[in-house]
C-alpha cells in the first residue's frame, strides 16, 4: 500500500488586527509505503514479513521578514517571526513465525524500527525598546522629598 498527502496553506494569521503583510505561508507533505507477505509454509507454519516506511515534511515561511511592528488594541504588521522546516521519517522491519498445533499456538519473530526526527527551526526575532521620554526622564532623576 502506498500513501500520498499534501496540504498547502496561504496567508495564515492575517485578520483582525494583523495586516496582510504579517501573513505566513505553510506545506505539509507526508508519505507512507507499506508491504506486508504472509505465507502458509505447512498445515503448522506461517511466515508474517512486513517492511513500513513513512515520512512527512512540513515548512512554515512568513510573506516578509520585515520588523514586526505590534501597536497594542490597533494593529499588528510587518513580518511574521516564525521559519520552520521539518522532516520526519520511520522504518519498521518485521518478520514473525507461527507454529500450530491442536492445543498450543507459539509466535517468535523480531521487529525493528527507527526513527529520524531532526527539526530544523529558526525564529526570526529582534526587537527594540523606546522608551517614552517621560519614563527615561524619571528614571535618570532621583526622586526628592521636603
Amino acid at each position: 500500500m502506498i500513501e500520498y498527502g499534501s496540504n498547502t496553506r496561504s496567508n495564515i494569521g492575517v485578520g483582525r488586527f494583523s495586516l496582510p503583510e504579517r501573513a505566513s505561508n505553510s506545506t505539509a507533505k507526508n508519505f507512507g509505503f507499506q508491504f506486508r507477505d504472509t505465507a502458509v509454509l505447512s498445515a503448522r507454519f506461517v511466515h508474517e514479513a512486513r517492511l513500513e516506511i513513512t515520512g512527512q515534511h512540513n515548512t512554515s515561511n512568513p510573506v516578509s521578514q520585515a520588523r514586526a511592528i505590534n501597536v497594542l488594541d490597533a494593529f499588528s504588521a510587518g513580518g511574521s517571526q516564525n521559519v520552520s522546516d521539518t522532516t520526519n521519517k520511520s522504518f519498521l522491519f518485521g518478520n514473525a513465525l507461527i507454529f500450530n498445533t491442536k492445543k498450543l499456538t507459539l509466535k517468535t519473530g523480531l521487529q525493528g524500527d527507527y526513527y529520524r526526527n531532526p527539526p530544523t527551526t529558526r525564529t526570526i526575532f529582534s526587537a527594540r525598546t523606546h522608551s517614552p521620554r517621560w519614563i527615561r526622564t524619571l528614571q535618570a532623576s532621583p526622586l526628592r522629598s521636603r
